[in-house]
């Protein structure tokens, strides 16, 4: 990312104007580049925002969950073909650990949201980010 100009680029080459930058995920805002179209710019939006040490409110539990969501969505929506690239393999990867992450950082509305992921694990791509997340402590113990 630039830092010296009143713009900021992401990787994929998208720009924002500095005061729609991505905002520190500590302060709970949801970072625009989950929306870039690039998968490592969206898994890097997610593993940056779904740190332990970050999500300690409400808010910021939530831009993780929406974070998830988000990416979650721009990964069920790729073509097949699309989905064997080893970039798009590697956000489902991040995504198999950032949920239980921002699940567990507030628990009531994180679980709710984790319970619509389930019912969309038809997808393939979904049912294995739902799996890998059940296999994590910090999830299970928040689970029936």
């Amino acid at each position: 990312m630039s830092t010296s100009s009143s713009v900021v680029s992401s990787a994929s080459g998208r720009s924002w104007p500095r005061a729609t930058a991505p905002s520190r995920p500590g302060c709970g805002g949801t970072p625009p580049w989950v929306d870039d179209p690039d998968p490592l710019v969206q898994r890097a939006a997610a593993a940056a925002i779904c740190e332990p040490r970050l999500l300690r409110t409400p808010r910021a539990a939530a831009a993780a969950v929406d974070v998830c969501r988000r990416a979650t969505a721009s990964l069920a929506a790729r073509p097949p073909a699309e989905r064997r690239d080893p970039d798009v393999r590697t956000l489902r990867q991040g995504l198999g650990y950032c949920w239980s992450v921002a699940v567990a950082a507030d628990p009531v509305p994180g679980l709710a949201a984790f319970a619509d992921l389930e019912s969309a694990a038809d997808d393939a791509e979904v049912a294995w980010i739902v799996r890998e997340n059940r296999k994590k402590k910090r999830l299970a113990a928040l689970l029936p």
